[in-house]
């Protein structure tokens, strides 16, 4: 009977599980109205938040390219009571490359820049590094579209806290800090780089004689009413800004920066959402920054996205990614990661949609699909490419901790059936000695080694951290099981 049992609960475990996690996967639930959508997401949003272990978040739609309903959710910083609010300031990190494109084309709509001219043509106060590459193809279309071949990353030593560098002193310091600008011959293929939007920042200060803070503050922030966003931290921006949180659960400050046009906008939900609806052409919040043609080359696709970036783009345009829905209609989005919180937006030009989440948490991207999804449900589109990548993924991590969960429960009621019916016993002298012991062992150290490989590695357990620590847990319990053999031997047949 006992052993029926067992084979019962093996048979059925699986199944149990599958279920689990349509459960857990299948939650988007379709809304029409605005109020359905927001009362949904004032109760669907705090649970997310907690189930994610994310402190804070605020998030704002825009409906016929006006911003339409905006609501800050949790907390500031988990050791206050300071609760976030739409006048919350988050950091715009890559988003900000976005309004990047926007200062460039504002240069090239009054002559003073040409998208296709090289950029060493604007340069004067920095040159590229010599090179097997030819720098002459590096154009400012390439910077804006991430196809100038430069590398990803930013490489700086500058101590920030003492001085505050020009531009030019950041691009000689990332000069000593790297064998190569390039990764690929310009124009060959996408490579995302920050270091080609501080070339860009330089080209906008030697251009207009201004510096980009005071460039992008004057003919973009100001005349679209942001005027509490920036990009030094001064005193009131100091004093309503979120602790930024590691999905290990370290706190990060947001500290200034020498240079901005990658990633160092200082907003809140509420101004971030005005900068959208100017970007949305043909609605009443496009306040003629830019021509309609100027918007359309900035959306207009440049390259495929590659890597990483596939899973939630198709292209890449100027300062924007791409991507064309069932309903031919194209979503126009952009991301923004830094240590401790996580951005996005999406907007949809031929409907006057849009979406803007702000957390402050590295561990909020289920978060972000969810709510994507949701969004995409709402305004009756396909969902995006982010929304289907991180459902099918978790559905897959789900799929592979039932697997393993059920492999450990079938070994854990094998040995347990064992000692019932006096197969196994306990034996203080472990020997590994034998293949079977040596196998058991090794298979021991390998589920323990991947238990604390998965528990730091961020791609899982900062995108998926509760299938993370379920993961975690499984693979212990079958490490564990394995070990569990070793101690509890089987007993040989002329012994039994």
């Amino acid at each position: 009977m006992r052993q029926k049992r067992l084979q019962t609960f093996l048979a059925t475990a699986p199944v149990l599980t599958l279920l689990l996690i349509c459960i857990v996967v299948g939650e988007a639930v379709t809304r029409t109205s605005l109020t359905e959508i927001t009362n949904w997401y004032d109760d669907r949003i705090p649970n997310l938040m907690e189930r994610y272990d994310t402190p804070g978040a605020a998030v704002g739609l825009i409906r016929d390219g006006e911003p339409v309903w905006s609501e800050g959710y949790g907390y500031i910083d988990r050791e206050q009571s300071a609760r976030v609010d739409t006048d919350t300031y988050f950091r715009a990190e890559s988003m900000t490359k976005s309004l990047t494109a926007w200062a460039v084309m504002i240069l090239v709509e009054q002559d003073r820049l040409d998208l296709d001219d090289p950029v060493e043509k604007y340069l004067t106060r920095w040159e590229f590094p010599e090179t097997e590459f030819d720098t002459r193809g590096v154009t400012i279309r390439r910077l804006l579209s991430h196809t100038a071949g430069i590398f990803s990353g930013i490489f700086s030593t500058l101590d920030c806290d003492k001085w505050f560098p020009p531009v030019e002193q950041v691009l000689i310091d990332i000069d000593d800090g790297v064998e190569s600008w390039f990764v690929a011959e310009p124009g060959e293929r996408f490579v995302y780089s920050n270091p080609g939007y501080i070339i860009l920042e330089l080209v906008i200060e030697e251009v207009t004689g201004q510096s980009y803070r005071e460039f992008v503050r004057d003919h973009l922030l100001t005349p679209l009413g942001m005027h509490s966003s920036g990009f030094t931290p001064v005193e009131y921006i100091v004093e309503n800004r979120v602790t930024g949180y590691l999905y290990t659960g370290e706190t990060v400050s947001l500290d200034p920066e020498p240079v901005n046009a990658h990633g160092g906008l200082y907003t809140t939900v509420d101004e971030m959402a005005l900068f959208i609806s100017a970007g949305l052409p043909g609605t009443s919040g496009n306040t003629d920054i830019l021509s309609q043609e100027s918007l359309e080359i900035l959306y207009t696709p440049v390259e495929k996205t590659e890597g990483f970036y596939t899973l939630a783009t198709d292209s890449m345009a100027l300062g924007h990614f791409t991507e064309r829905l069932d309903q031919d209609v194209t979503v126009i989005s952009h991301g923004g990661q830094g240590s401790g919180w996580l951005a996005f937006y999406h907007m949809i030009p031929e409907t006057g949609d849009g979406l803007l989440i702000f957390t402050n948490s590295e561990q909020s991207w289920r978060l972000l699909g969810h709510l994507i999804t949701d969004w995409s449900d709402w305004i009756g589109v396909q969902t995006p490419g982010i929304g289907i990548a991180f459902s099918q993924f978790a559905a897959f991590l789900w799929l592979l901790t039932a697997l393993v969960f059920t492999a450990g429960s079938a070994g854990l009621g094998y040995l347990i059936r064992g000692l019932w019916i006096g197969h196994r016993e306990f034996d203080t002298k472990i020997s590994v000695a034998r293949l079977s012991g040596a196998m058991k062992l090794s298979a021991a150290v390998v589920m323990f080694v991947l238990a604390w490989w998965i528990s730091g590695y961020y791609m899982i357990a900062g995108m998926f951290p509760v299938i993370s620590r379920c993961l975690t847990a499984v693979l212990s319990i079958c490490a564990a099981v394995f070990l569990l053999y070793l101690i509890f031997p089987r007993i040989s047949k002329k012994n039994m």
